[in-house]
């Protein structure tokens, strides 16, 4: 959950905290695309990052503006709550 979340986060600026998720597919997808962009390295590695991608998010936050790496293709990101109902104990019988 953390991941979707963060995801949602990084491209609409809003307080996305456990409100998305990501599947096991979507997470190995991404995965992948980060492995062969030379910034993770194989599972079961020592480190997962690879020295590229230290770099390249150093320079991100010298920027202040870590979410220049991430933006919405097509539709947006919503976040709403539900309302609260108001349970009555009382027992209707």
């Amino acid at each position: 959950m953390k991941v979707g979340s963060a995801l949602a986060a990084e491209v609409s600026n809003k307080d996305t905290t456990k409100s998305f998720k990501i599947s096991k597919n979507i997470l190995e997808k991404l995965t992948s695309y980060f492995i062969e962009a030379g910034f993770m390295r194989p599972p079961g590695a020592e480190q997962p990052f690879t020295e590229l991608a230290k770099r390249f998010a150093r320079r991100q936050m010298v920027t202040k503006n870590p979410s220049t790496g991430f933006e919405i293709i097509s539709g947006d990101v919503k976040v709403t709550t539900a309302p609260q109902r108001n349970i009555d104990d009382e027992i209707p019988f």
